[in-house]
């Protein structure tokens, strides 16, 4: 993480945190399969915005080889319906802008653009995709890195990172899990997180302080500050995807269940009773994970979220930040959780 934005950082945080009790608004841009279960009044949605397409458990082109809270006081928004003919098989996310990975692979962006992080028009052949606060990420499938970024220093050397196999990034800091099962990073070498020496690894995630590493034989790796005991993941095996959040480490068990370590305040690491479980994701003060059969689980502080994601159906993916909850559904169809006062989302040209 940059150093010159974790005041800003802490700010923002405190200010969502004296949002707690306001109800979220819930913006559902639906069709089909998920409109089905998102109206409230039983009623189904149509001509929506959505494709016929499918997408995988994350934020990259489809594999073939891969197949609670209290109650607001009020109810969610009712969904609002867009139109599109684009084919979106992945999504992003940051605070403050949503990015779409399109089947052919260009990729879109609807948000703030301050710092140019919407500026995506003219990528093409793009496998994957990550967001953070002020830029957006795109690996392309020779393995180069794009970055969207109004200031680029920021973002030093990534434009020049080839054999990269993925890519995430969080608070100005990008990981890139090269093909060879090493790792590189833009961060200062200085960081007292150090990753270079990792060896074997297939997938990884990253956050405010916990980088994590997933090995080919199921074990995890990780680097931090270890402030909550976030990087405790050493006895970990079985492990077949992780996820990180600001103080809090996230793993889904190849049998379908989740472990998690680190800071539990807000009960974001009480996942002990998940079953069935198919993918995971996890930022600030909660961890979302995904059924097999579509639906969703939230554990931690999101406000109505438990119940507000309980009527989610055919979801394939989530993206998260501490604003935005984003599900993508198995008919291209896109739901958005969001926090009271943040910005919504305009897809209408997508």
């Amino acid at each position: 993480m940059l150093k010159n934005k974790r005041p800003i950082m802490w700010i923002r945080d405190a200010a969502f945190r004296l949002l707690t009790g306001l109800l979220v608004v819930t913006l559902m841009i639906s069709t089909a399969g998920c409109s089905q279960a998102l109206d409230n009044d039983g009623q189904t949605s149509s001509d929506a915005w959505h494709d016929s397409s499918q997408t995988g458990n994350n934020d990259r082109l489809p594999d073939s080889s891969k197949p609670d809270l209290e109650s607001p006081s009020q109810s969610p928004s009712d969904p609002a319906v867009h139109n599109s003919e684009q084919d979106i098989i992945a999504i992003a996310v940051s605070d403050e802008h949503l990015v779409g990975l399109r089947r052919n692979g260009t990729v879109v962006a609807a948000g703030d653009n301050t710092n140019g992080q919407c500026d995506v028009s003219d990528w093409y052949d793009i496998v994957a995709i990550s967001a953070g606060l002020g830029y957006t990420v795109g690996l392309h499938s020779d393995g180069t890195v794009e970055v969207a970024s109004s200031n680029m220093l920021d973002h030093f050397p990534i434009s020049e990172w080839t054999e990269i196999e993925d890519i995430s990034t969080f608070a100005g800091v990008t990981i890139g899990l090269k093909r060879d099962g090493t790792v590189v990073r833009n961060s200062d070498p200085s960081s007292v997180i150090v990753i270079e020496n990792w060896r074997d690894i297939v997938a990884v995630s990253a956050s405010l302080f916990p980088i994590l590493g997933l090995k080919a034989d199921g074990t995890v790796v990780a680097a931090g500050t270890n402030y909550h005991g976030e990087c405790d993941v050493s006895e970990w095996h079985g492990i077949v995807a992780v996820a990180a959040g600001f103080y809090h480490s996230v793993g889904l068990k190849s049998d379908g269940t989740v472990i998690a370590v680190g800071d539990n305040s807000h009960s974001q690491c009480d996942v002990s009773d998940w079953h069935d479980i198919v993918a995971i994701s996890a930022c600030t003060y909660y961890t979302i994970g995904i059924h097999r059969d579509g639906t969703v689980v939230l554990a931690g502080d999101w406000n109505g979220g438990s119940n507000v994601l309980a009527s989610w159906r055919g979801i394939t993916a989530v993206a998260c930040s501490r604003n935005h909850i984003v599900g993508l559904c198995d008919d291209g169809s896109i739901v958005v959780s969001s926090w009271p006062m943040t910005p919504v989302f305009d897809i209408n040209d997508w």
